[in-house]
């Protein structure tokens, strides 16, 4: 094995650490939120599991499920929202999907074929 090769191995072994670490932190802290608003941490879990279902990342899904609580949303419909960025994402042109609804730009949003 050549040094480039084990450079390359030494960098996604640190990748990987990295992101189970902050997928362990978001679990944390869905346990916390979900505490400051009456849900138990298993709730708040499969409100994310239900958003990861539908091909989004375990990272993503539970950002999302913490950012809708922050938001004073119900994450229980967070499945529904995950559906309709989604289906908006498709329709608009987007390449990837952006729940970042609490915190993005309206000027963001209005792009998107999306009707009162």
């Amino acid at each position: 094995m050549g040094w480039f090769a084990a450079y390359k191995l030494v960098g996604i072994i640190r990748d990987s650490t990295l992101l189970a670490a902050r997928t362990e932190t978001l679990g944390v802290v869905l346990g916390v939120v979900g505490r400051n608003i009456g849900l138990t941490r298993d709730e708040m879990l499969s409100y994310a599991e239900g958003v990861k279902e539908m091909g989004i990342t375990t990272e993503a899904s539970r950002t999302t499920v913490v950012r809708m609580a922050r938001a004073n949303l119900d994450p229980a419909k967070s499945s529904e929202l995950a559906r309709v960025a989604q289906d908006a994402a498709v329709v608009g042109g987007a390449s990837a999907i952006l729940m970042g609804a609490p915190t993005t730009p309206c000027r963001l949003n209005r792009n998107w074929p999306i009707t009162r």
